[in-house]
């Protein structure tokens, strides 16, 4: 399966772009907000997928764009090692190090773990009650502007 934008292959993650949940590549996943999601929506999604559109204003989580400074200053603060903490949460030291440097994004149990461990919070929850506002990048026409019924100019 490729990305739902460019249809490259590769690691995908789960992003909001122009309101809309895509299974996107990294440089797409540029395009919106790159968001985890929670267990309760996962499997309602493997049930019936329509129950998503339901869950969606209690089960979407998003990482803070900062998640990696956030890790390594309470790693810091707790004096360990990226090996020392690797070893404690039970991963990889390069897999931390490419967390900490914000290149990696964790699983949404490794966010838990890291969560827990380290007493901090790198997750932010998404409320789909309003509708998400993004910076518009050009004035070009995109399939949200349609979706939402703008009209291009002629």
């Amino acid at each position: 399966m490729g990305c739902e934008l460019c249809g490259s292959t590769g690691v995908l993650s789960n992003s909001i772009i122009e309101g809309v949940i895509l299974k996107v590549c990294d440089r797409c996943s540029k395009h919106g907000k790159v968001i985890a999601l929670t267990e309760s929506l996962i499997e309602s999604k493997v049930k019936n997928s329509k129950k998503i559109f339901r869950n969606l204003s209690e089960s979407l989580i998003s990482l803070k764009g900062q998640y990696g400074i956030l890790i390594k200053n309470a790693r810091i603060k707790l004096n360990l090692s990226q090996e020392e903490l690797a070893r404690k949460l039970l991963i990889k030291e390069s897999l931390l190090r490419g967390i900490e440097n914000s290149k990696i994004e964790p699983s949404l149990a490794l966010v838990k773990k890291l969560e827990s461990f380290l007493s901090i919070r790198i997750t932010e929850e998404i409320n789909m009650d309003k509708p998400i506002k993004f910076e518009k990048k050009s004035e070009s026409f995109t399939i949200g502007d349609l979706v939402n019924g703008q009209k291009f100019n002629d």
